[in-house]
């Protein structure tokens, strides 16, 4: 055990009057060897022989852990002890006669520069070749924090660890450069378990089994004199008091362990050295590993802007005497003085360490944010063992120096690997010329505030949460986002007011990523209040931000936000209540969530995100059917909005107030969940001037009858004031009750036009309900046609409304074809394309007044405009297909019937009733002699009822609704199938087929039908 050896010690007698006779030889040889080494005191209060002997084997066993994990063993320590002590009481200074200087030569890290990523992309590739040492530091205790200090969360909006941190990072940059990077965390007695512990309850957050060593720092007896004499704890001589040794024993575990070796034998060529509390290292670790590559260093210090005497070990080259120079860390304490002597020498004045022309010290900080080549590394640690050069600050008890104040011990620190290195290793410094590498916690509340109120950076929980959101704040801003500086006001932290952003390692691991992740200067912007944390594979053309937003992008998975607003009121930082508990009190605020967007993307596959709103606003034109009161067996939609989620309810316009409020409690009695927040209105114009802008609705589903709007007139003009406004709008059909009219006249055709360049300025949509075009029966003929790739030639379409389901019959609003045409007629242009309208020609069946008359139905209202019992009416389209259409109001009960069928060259597809739950679908393909026939089930939301499961996914008239208030809320308006403008179209054509029947009246080719048949007249024409 000790170079002396038990066989040349002469055995005390006395000694061994107190060692229990169970004792082994080691045990007593060792006993012997701690008393020669002048350490016999330690045995003066010992009972006699087997007195006590559990304790004292107990000591003896603690003895050999310190002998053993000590290069050399004990004996060194004290030697060392010794001579360190003996330098202290002369009042030696260990750099005597050394001459510091600034760097000469520095890499200066700029984030604005393309050098800055070459150098990162450089660091990638080295990155590989990279292992990483965590030195863990030891309990939170002095910062008021109950754990071990890498549990402290690096900020609230995540509440993420120190150690977790630290481990994502690892994970982000081994996937980017295909290679597991290992990891050492050196530990100590206080923190061990506890870290294991971490570990284990977050299965090493996401690390490979075997990715991450422990290794366990001992500490050393303390020194109670000069005589390096070691004591006991009070009151327990069985136990020695033993203090840590410091940091640099990091570089002895990994050369007693030869992981260091491993690493090299492996091929890896660089060690990062991390601190346990600076979330921010890592944002410059690929650049630093890079320029060490660059440089081939053997040392690399990472220096950031140091202010003349801070409290922050300084980087200067020193000059020997001999002339021999080395590039190493300088404590503050220490360059001070020295550069006193040294200006006092010169008879310059003594200003020691003072500030240059930028007001900083020409000595940059030393972080120990370190990357080390491994190829010197065991060979610089051999001669000492793996020891770094030691240290001892022990405080006197008056100006003799031969008493302590309290023990002290030999400490020694992981920057001073630079002294081991000869004078042809390659030491060299990065310079950051901003602080966005560091911000520690180290401080607790008072001691940070003392720091705040100097100027000083306060170092405390807080300000490294502020300088994580500052620097993801600028990545961002410099990527091309619209964030907000920090504001002049303080919030809860007592940090200024800034935007809560944190882009994890997933996001990004370097500012070229990043920058590549988002689209520049596409009008996307962070509100100063707001709080954002991107985690995994997300890139960005636009998004609005004012309030929270969490989006969290599994591996496998890939996200792309083409436009996204959110609007919320977000997280705040708020003061701690007297119940807060005790790891809050230590930062000295809590993190409120008010309300949060969270996004979670768990499943592998590509996903596109375009939303314009959060949750649409949505108000309600009218408060009878469609929109609310939906006859026996039917549906409103009212009805239809419940059942959608992004939907929130804000009003009801309707100029019968006191008859809405009443329909709008029971609503609200019934499901309060959706109408809680709806308001009544008299007018749209009424609700704009009540209600804020920021909270005007951004939908309006129009139920007014058409002879309400659909013009430009002031009694018709609801369009246009919603479309001023910003407000998209959903309509049934008809789009109006009157003619399109001229594009300067006052009907629909000018408000269209209108309503087109409102829209390009105001970027509203407008839905017009036409939910053919969203039945699963015509997806499926549709589908139909593309398999045979035959194009259409011919259609033929036929309706024939029962006089039971004829809601409208008596409505002024329109001819036949308008009212019960419109929805054949709108298939047979997605089917065939535009009209040419000169080519449309119809001829009418017109009811007549006498009972039992062909065409006569039965209690039709003489105010009617749908008088013709049958429209047979045929054109060609601009596409060269010829189609018919033949509407009529004969069935009798509640059950139409409507057909549509196609024929291409071998194709004929019958659809039949797809309006209904039950459409039948006839196809004959090319080839073939023979029908087939499948039906096509589509279950349908009712009014009052249950909703059927499948019917979210086949009500065409829910579908319709829903593809509108998605499209609303991502600003697509692709998704709409039907927009107004389309919907003009079919609206025109719909007119266009009643002015020929109009024609062929006037040409005398109208069949007056009676029961004596045609008459004379119609038949000669």
């Amino acid at each position: 055990f000790f170079s002396l050896g038990a066989a040349s010690i002469m055995v005390d007698a006395l000694l061994d009057a107190k060692l229990p006779n169970d004792f082994t030889l080691e045990e007593k040889d060792l006993a012997h060897d701690l008393a020669n080494l002048g350490q016999e005191h330690l045995f003066n209060d010992w009972p006699p022989q087997d007195e006590a002997s559990t304790e004292k084997k107990a000591f003896m066993q603690q003895v050999a852990a310190l002998n053993a994990s000590y290069p050399g063993g004990l004996k060194a320590y004290v030697d060392n002890a010794k001579q360190l002590l003996q330098a202290s009481k002369e009042g030696v200074n260990p750099l005597e006669g050394f001459t510091p200087t600034p760097v000469a030569e520095m890499t200066t890290l700029d984030r604005t520069t393309p050098d800055f990523e070459k150098l990162e992309e450089m660091g990638l590739e080295q990155m590989k070749h990279a292992a990483f040492v965590l030195v863990a530091g030891g309990l939170g205790e002095r910062l008021g924090y109950d754990g071990i200090k890498l549990q402290i969360p690096i900020e609230l909006t995540t509440g993420l660890s120190y150690l977790g941190w630290y481990c994502f990072w690892l994970k982000s940059l081994g996937s980017r450069c295909g290679s597991i990077l290992p990891l050492v965390i050196m530990t100590s007695d206080d923190t061990h378990d506890m870290t294991v512990g971490l570990l284990n309850e977050s299965n090493n957050f996401g690390l490979e089994e075997g990715q991450i060593t422990l290794l366990k720092q001992q500490k050393v007896p303390a020194l109670s004199d000069n005589d390096a004499r070691f004591c006991c704890l009070p009151n327990n001589p069985y136990e020695l008091l033993t203090k840590p040794h410091g940091h640099g024993d990091v570089h002895t575990l990994l050369y007693q362990s030869q992981t260091a070796s491993k690493w090299k034998a492996e091929g890896r060529k660089w060690m990062v050295f991390l601190q346990d509390t600076n979330a921010l290292s890592f944002r410059g670790v690929p650049a630093l590993l890079g320029n060490s590559a660059a440089r081939d260093l053997d040392l690399n210090f990472c220096g950031i802007p140091r202010q003349p005497k801070e409290e922050i070990g300084a980087l200067a080259t020193l000059t020997s005497p001999e002339g021999q120079q080395m590039v190493c860390n300088v404590e503050y304490n220490q360059l001070d003085p020295m550069l006193k002597t040294i200006q006092k020498a010169n008879g310059e004045e003594e200003m020691g360490d003072s500030a240059a022309e930028d007001g900083f010290s020409p000595y940059p900080g030393n972080i120990n944010l370190l990357v080390v080549g491994l190829g010197n590394y065991a060979a610089a640690l051999q001669p000492s063992e793996g020891i770094i050069p030691e240290f001892v600050n022990p405080k006197y008890a008056d100006e003799s120096k031969t008493t302590f104040k309290s023990p002290t011990r030999l400490e020694c620190m992981m920057q001073d690997y630079a002294k081991l290195l000869g004078s042809g290793a390659k030491v060299g410094v990065t310079y950051t010329k901003e602080r966005w590498l560091y911000s520690p916690v180290k401080n607790n509340l008072e001691t940070a505030a003392q720091k705040d109120a100097k100027g000083l950076h306060p170092s405390s929980m807080a300000s490294a949460e502020f300088d994580q959101y500052k620097v993801n704040g600028d990545l961002l801003r410099d990527a091309g986002i619209h964030v907000p500086e920090a504001q002049s006001e303080r919030d809860a932290s007592g940090m200024y007011l800034i935007p809560k952003i944190q882009l994890m390692p997933a996001f990004g691991c370097t500012r070229a990523e990043i920058k590549s992740r988002i689209k520049a200067n596409s009008g996307s912007v962070i509100s100063a209040s707001s709080s954002l944390i991107l985690d995994g594979d997300i890139t960005i053309d636009h998004l609005e931000l004012d309030g929270a937003l969490f989006v969290r992008v599994a591996p496998g998975c890939k996200v792309h936000i083409e436009h996204l607003v959110v609007c919320n009121k977000g997280l705040r930082f708020m003061q701690l209540g007297p119940t807060a508990p005790p790891k809050l009190q230590s930062r000295g605020y809590a993190l409120e969530k008010l309300e949060m967007r969270e996004m979670l993307f768990d499943k592998p596959g590509s996903y596109k995100i375009r939303e314009a709103v959060e949750r649409v606003r949505v108000v309600f034109i009218g408060a009878s059917y469609p929109n609310f009161k939906a006859p026996e067996g039917g549906c409103d939609n009212a009805t239809r909005l419940e059942a959608m989620d992004w939907v929130t309810l804000v009003g009801v316009v309707d100029p019968n107030t006191a008859a809405t409020q009443a329909m709008l409690a029971k609503l609200k009695a019934s499901t309060p969940e959706k109408y809680m927040q709806c308001k009544v209105y008299s007018t749209v114009k009424l609700m704009l001037e009540t209600l804020p802008k920021a909270e005007w609705p951004h939908a309006a589903i129009i139920g007014l009858p058409p002879k309400k709007h659909g013009g430009t007139r002031t009694d018709a003009d609801l369009e246009l004031i919603l479309g001023m406004a910003g407000i998209s709008m959903y309509m049934d059909k008809p789009i109006s009750a009157s003619p399109p009219g001229a594009l300067d006249g006052e009907g629909p055709a000018a408000l269209a036009t209108c309503l087109w360049s409102l829209a390009l300025d105001q970027k509203f949509l407008i839905a017009v309900e036409y939910p053919l075009r969203y039945c699963r029966a015509v997806e499926r003929v549709q589908a139909l046609l593309k398999q045979t790739g035959r194009p259409v030639t011919s259609i033929m379409a036929r309706y024939n409304l029962a006089h039971g389901a004829a809601r409208n019959v008596g409505d002024e609003v329109g001819g036949t074809v308008l009212q019960f045409g419109a929805d054949l007629l709108d298939l047979c242009r997605m089917f065939a394309g535009e009209v040419d309208l000169d080519t449309v020609q119809a001829l009418a069946v017109p009811s007549t007044a006498a009972p039992h008359a062909v065409g006569h139905v039965e209690h039709r209202n003489s105010k009617a405009k749908a008088n013709d019992v049958v429209v047979n009416a045929m054109w060609k389209h601009k596409s060269g297909v010829v189609t018919s259409l033949v509407t009529g109001t004969l069935l009798h009960g509640t059950r139409s019937s409507s057909e549509i069928e196609l024929w291409a060259d071998g194709v004929r597809i019958v659809l039949v009733d797809p309006h209904t739950e039950s459409a039948v679908i006839s196809v004959r393909v090319p080839g073939s002699s023979v029908d087939t026939t499948e039906e096509v089930l589509q279950e349908f939301i009712r009014a009052g009822k249950d909703i059927p499961p499948a019917a979210l996914d086949t009500d065409p008239h829910f579908l319709a609704l829903q593809s509108f208030v998605e499209a609303v809320r991502t600003q697509r308006p692709e998704d709409i199938r039907s927009s107004y403008w389309d919907a003009a179209r079919t609206h025109e054509l719909a007119f266009a087929i009643e002015d020929a029947v109009q024609r062929s009246k006037t040409m005398g080719m109208g069949l007056e039908v009676s029961q004596d048949g045609p008459s004379a007249t119609a038949v000669q024409s």
